[in-house]
């Protein structure tokens, strides 16, 4: 099972948000943390996920994890990355639409308007 970490799950909930409530307004951190229960301080460390150490490249390991498990963890990470590039925020705005989720503003927004 692939794990998704806190931080991850909560930068993609906190995109996702942006997206959804952002209409014509911009969108506070604090209202964010409000509507989603995210803590303030996990929006200050998005850009920590992208210098963060990837476990895969560390040289330690056995012959199997090398040649079986990484290889199988890589293209594991391929297939979920060629999934997310396939939606779009406009789909995932409306599954919350459609859900009942309600948002900061009164109607949906089409993002190819």
């Amino acid at each position: 099972m692939i794990r998704l970490t806190k931080k991850l799950l909560f930068a993609i909930e906190a995109v996702l948000d942006i997206a959804y409530n952002g209409g014509q307004a911009p969108v506070r951190s604090s209202e964010i943390t409000e509507r989603q229960g995210i803590p303030r301080r996990y929006l200050r460390t998005l850009q920590g996920l992208e210098t963060a150490e990837n476990p895969i490249s560390d040289p330690a390991g056995s012959p199997l994890g090398h040649c079986i498990v990484r290889p199988l963890w890589l293209d594991l990470q391929q297939e979920v990355m060629q999934r997310l590039d396939s939606l779009t925020m406009e789909e995932l705005c409306g599954r919350a639409h459609r859900a009942g989720i309600a948002g900061r503003t009164t109607e949906y927004t089409d993002f190819e308007n």
